[in-house]
């Protein structure tokens, strides 16, 4: 997914659609968003959800291909415990990854809430 991903700023060949369908559009913006260069492709492609992702790509293959050098992807701002994944994961019903995402916007009160009532359904104190 990475390799896919940078090659939208490397001078190397479209990926195949296969290879497209496996980046999702969030991740790919989020990424993009990482650079000064790029950081105004990532605004305008976030603003304008509509447009197809292989179209998204190619936009920014021909705007920033062979002038941007690397992008790191961004690191997490806090550090989320496995411990707060499995609370948010029980309480609300849903998957790994979206218990990670749901926790990036989850403020700490909220959380407390959820682990209060973990406990209680857990009979624990």
């Amino acid at each position: 997914m990475f390799q896919t991903m940078t090659s939208a700023i490397k001078n190397v060949p479209v990926p195949k659609d296969e290879e497209l369908k496996k980046v999702p559009p969030y991740m790919f913006c989020k990424w993009l968003s990482g650079s000064r260069e790029t950081i105004e492709t990532a605004r305008f492609l976030n603003n304008n959800g509509d447009i197809p992702f292989r179209v998204q790509f190619l936009l920014t293959k021909f705007k920033h291909s062979g002038k941007v050098g690397f992008i790191q992807f961004p690191k997490k701002s806090n550090d989320v415990s496995s411990k707060q994944i499995d609370v948010v994961q029980f309480m609300l019903n849903m998957s790994y990854s979206k218990a990670v995402d749901y926790l990036e916007f989850l403020s700490k009160e909220e959380y407390k809430v959820l682990h209060t009532a973990y406990n209680l359904r857990k009979g624990r104190k």
